[in-house]
């Protein structure tokens, strides 16, 4: 979680000290506590000042965070190794250390994933992110791969990769700070420009990733481990049940975003699309349902506009193009790289406010607001839809509620009933069905924020 707002320096020199614990040193012990104690916990600028972390920076702690579990998981696997040994000694067998495989999925708001609330997040923070997952992938992949010379040919194929994707992620880092720079007005580059320059970039890295087969590495990992004369601890083995927990994305990156958001782009780009919640769920059922005009298409009239209008720009309450702009690109990156972006988190789902402070909403009225909200990110994803040849390619991304209102606390199981038993909806979970690596349907409750809003006994009330 982006939140976690320690330097990378103190969390680095804290592990420290625990594999001093561990090693039982006691002069290494002491010398790691004190240098720990010297360093400051919160980031810190160049002239020591407090200072809040990039985006970029946030991604290299989640990654450091990552790390450490990747060069941690052969001991958390050696505990159930050690069970399973001792279960078949007991019941006359013989374990098999290979034959384990944790379903482990670990993911990540904080590498340019929860865009609710920071307008730092964009879409090139995004891509540059699944840049540096990748980097760290194969890096990690190289270094293990020097231990297990059988294999040697992946090695040379992973630092080729590596070799051609670090300038990529130098220009991706460069067009970043472009953006950036054109927001605040400290720099002109032109909408078109930074769209181009965009869609250049994520089409380069996404061929660069289209090149590492993932199944053909297991299978060699697979095989080598099998040949091996020890079974219970080699590096193949090891690197086996690493790959398979982090692949080629070291981890999955999740979208989280408030859906008022959504709302206000699906309002900009269907002009019909006004009225009560439950006018806005029949409209939108209708559009995801039926053939006569698909999402796609409503983008595709839009689409100069938002780039245009859109592109090095700040974010705007009164403006929705910016927002626009970036969603939409957010959206092609999930669509193109579907194997790190996971999941779209919606924050506020259900959230239903009035001009008048003392009105309520009814349960109907909550229940169709959550479900408008849900049948607004499936609209995005499938508005950037394209086809290629007969084929059409897709974001397929699980659509998780992320429930914080009291209101909506109170009616979680109306929406998702309700969400459910629309045929639109029923589509889009029939389409994750079909992806066993994908739950079909999480859901989320913020216990933390419902605390501070309605009172901690209130709160776990509500759970």
């Amino acid at each position: 979680h982006p939140t976690n707002v320690n330097s990378l320096e103190s969390m680095r020199a804290q592990r420290n000290i625990a594999l001093k614990l561990e090693e039982g040193d006691t002069k290494a012990l002491e010398q790691a506590i004190k240098e720990y104690q010297e360093i400051p916990i919160s980031p810190r600028d160049k002239n020591g000042a407090p200072k809040t972390l990039t985006v970029r920076e946030e991604t290299e702690n989640m990654l450091y965070s990552l790390g450490n579990i990747y060069d941690d998981l052969p001991r958390v696997y050696k505990n159930y190794d050690a069970s399973l040994t001792k279960h078949s000694a007991q019941n006359s067998g013989d374990y098999d250390h290979r034959t384990l495989q944790l379903q482990t999925r670990l993911g990540a708001w904080g590498s340019s994933g929860d865009k609710d609330g920071n307008g730092n997040v964009t879409a090139e923070t995004t891509l540059e992110a699944i840049a540096l997952h990748t980097q760290k992938a194969l890096e990690k992949y190289i270094n293990n791969l020097d231990k297990i010379p059988a294999l040697s040919r992946w090695k040379e194929d992973f630092k080729q990769k590596l070799t051609t994707l670090t300038p990529l992620a130098d220009e991706i880092s460069t067009l970043r700070q472009n953006a950036k720079d054109t927001a605040s007005g400290s720099a002109n580059f032109s909408p078109q420009d930074l769209s181009r320059e965009f869609d250049r970039l994520s089409k380069e890295l996404a061929d660069l990733r289209s090149g590492l087969n993932a199944k053909e590495f297991e299978k060699a990992l697979s095989d080598q481990a099998k040949s091996d004369t020890s079974k219970n601890d080699t590096e193949s083995l090891n690197l086996l049940r690493r790959f398979r927990t982090f692949g080629f994305g070291f981890g999955k990156i999740e979208y989280r975003e408030t859906a008022e958001e959504y709302n206000r782009i699906v309002e900009a780009l269907i002009p019909e699309y006004k009225g009560e919640p439950k006018d806005r769920v029949q409209i939108l059922t209708k559009i995801l349902t039926e053939q006569k005009e698909s999402p796609a298409e409503y983008l595709a009239k839009n689409i100069d506009r938002i780039i245009n209008d859109g592109a090095g720009k700040k974010y705007s309450g009164s403006d929705v193009m910016p927002i626009a702009y970036h969603t939409i690109k957010r959206m092609q990156l999930a669509r193109d790289f579907g194997d790190v972006i996971k999941d779209n988190v919606l924050a506020e789902c259900g959230k239903l406010e009035f001009g008048d402070k003392n009105r309520k909403p009814t349960i109907e009225e909550t229940t169709n607001q959550g479900v408008a909200n849900i049948l607004e990110a499936q609209f995005l994803q499938r508005a950037v839809q394209e086809r290629i040849g007969e084929k059409s390619k897709r974001a397929t991304l699980g659509i998780i509620p992320l429930f914080e209102e009291t209101e909506t606390m109170k009616n979680i199981g109306n929406v998702m009933r309700a969400a459910y038993r629309n045929p639109a909806y029923k589509t889009h979970l029939e389409l994750l069905q079909g992806d066993a690596n994908k739950p079909i349907q999480q859901v989320m409750i913020a216990h933390s924020d419902n605390a501070r809003r309605a009172g901690s006994q209130a709160a776990r009330a509500y759970i």
